[in-house]
């Protein structure tokens, strides 16, 4: 099944997942990690503020991924881990915290059968789509 789902896409989607999911338009701030460098057995605390940068009012569905670049072929390149949906009016922001516990970061490995916590540099993606977005780097040791 490897390289044969969007999980391990590699190409550039026609329309990413997440596209034209409002009328209203929204920035987001890059996403802060409270602890850079977490344990496999540590909850990993983001937040980031959306802003509502259109005239209108308008709900925003936060995209929250897990970017593997750093890993073997075999794990997915980026995998959303959490969303959020957010009722902003117009010209508001608003932060937004979120709260990924170790199982949101574990992958399947198919030589143990388990789910497992890689050790490794990952990154923590957010914004309105599966391409669109604002990284920040973290460890698992």
């Amino acid at each position: 099944m490897q390289n044969r789902t969007f999980r391990y896409f590699k190409g550039e989607p026609l329309f990413p997942f997440g596209f034209g999911l409002s009328y209203s338009e929204f920035e987001y701030s890059q996403p802060i990690i409270r602890n850079t460098e977490i344990s496999k057995t540590d909850s990993l605390q983001v937040s980031f503020t959306i802003t509502n940068v259109s005239e209108i009012p308008g709900d925003e569905v936060a995209q929250v991924y897990l970017v593997n670049k750093y890993l073997a072929d075999d794990y997915p390149e980026k995998e959303l881990v959490s969303i959020v949906r957010e009722t902003l009016a117009a010209g508001e922001k608003r932060e937004v915290f979120i709260t990924l516990r170790p199982e949101d970061l574990a992958h399947y490995n198919p030589a143990s059968g388990v789910e497992t916590v890689m050790e490794g540099t990952y990154e923590i993606m957010v914004g309105k789509s599966s391409v669109s977005g604002k990284s920040t780097p973290f460890s698992v040791r």
